[in-house]
């Protein structure tokens, strides 16, 4: 079986006195140790990847666990071969109530890409790079950190001027996609980008490789105008049965219904560690061995607008 790029996906809330954040779910597949170790955390304001989004409200990519990064876990990290991680507000009524931490193994082992892009200070009409992994991409990040996406334009400009999440099953030979005859010298397919609204707006982009792909499914899901289910607007899958995949506008998700319907009625992040999450999925997800993964709402002045599914 094909190893996804995301390997690791974890939540963090704050405790009741509001004083740090704890460990309130996790999915860490094959990595045990690491997960014993992060049960052990707890994270105040700017210590670590979870309290820097914290403090900062700012989604953020560590593109790497060594010293200097101030990532806590680093030994835990390199025995469990992971490389880089991306961070990510979840944000409702003025406050941060859930920061979502999402770990990549390292280059060797997951080739793939993390960005965050914001817009620029000096006239804000344009997104440029804040932050992004690459592994051994070294001319993909090199054209990245000099490219500029207007409201509408590429990846990360349809994401935000959509203010939804937008999901290339190709970027390499995608028109919407600028980088991608870049995308091709690297094996790059699918993209992934989606807006995240802390302290300042971001759009977060995650890059797939022909070999490694973002997750084993990768859904998009939009509620209606009652928000009182949702429907499939986008999705990519590797290595599913049929049952376990669905076409774009064929099926609606009831609120509450599941991981992903949770999300949509409560508006937190739902970590997905059993196939009985996935509702009425459950019993195709546990036959195809599909068992964990993450659910991120989309939240836009106080509204789930949207809901990501990223499961293996």
């Amino acid at each position: 079986m094909t190893l996804p790029f995301l390997q690791v996906a974890e939540i963090w809330v704050p405790d009741p006195s509001d004083t740090y954040l704890e460990l309130r779910a996790g999915s860490y597949g094959p990595h045990h140790e690491f997960r014993t170790i992060s049960q052990e955390r707890h994270y105040v304001r700017g210590e670590g990847l979870p309290g820097r989004i914290w403090a900062t409200g700012q989604a953020t990519v560590l593109n790497h666990f060594r010293g200097g990064s101030g990532f806590q876990r680093v030994e835990a990290a390199e025995r469990a071969r992971l490389g880089a991680g991306l961070g990510l507000p979840i944000v409702h009524g003025g406050r941060i109530i859930a920061v979502v931490v999402l770990l990549c193994g390292e280059a060797a082992l997951t080739p793939g890409a993390l960005e965050v892009w914001s817009p620029e200070a000096a006239n804000g009409d344009s997104l440029k790079l804040h932050s992004g992994y690459y592994g051994d991409f070294d001319g993909f990040r090199r054209l990245s950190a000099a490219v500029r996406f207007e409201r509408g334009t590429g990846l990360p400009g349809r994401a935000w001027l959509s203010r939804l999440p937008e999901l290339l099953p190709n970027v390499s030979h995608s028109d919407s996609f600028i980088r991608a005859a870049a995308a091709i010298s690297y094996d790059l397919t699918t993209g992934l980008s989606w807006p995240c609204y802390g302290e300042t707006a971001a759009v977060a982009v995650m890059l797939g490789t022909k070999s490694t792909p973002i997750s084993r499914g990768v859904e998009v899901w939009v509620p209606d105008e009652r928000g009182k289910q949702l429907s499939l607007r986008a999705a990519e899958y590797r290595e599913l049965p049929p049952v376990m995949t669905l076409e774009p506008g064929a099926g609606t998700i009831k609120a509450g219904e599941g991981a992903i319907g949770r999300a949509l009625r409560e508006g937190l992040p739902t970590v997905i560690e059993g196939a009985e999450l996935f509702g009425t999925r459950a019993h195709s997800a546990f036959a195809c061995g599909i068992n964990r993964g993450i659910v991120i709402p989309v939240i836009s002045s106080d509204t789930v607008t949207a809901v990501v599914a990223l499961f293996s």
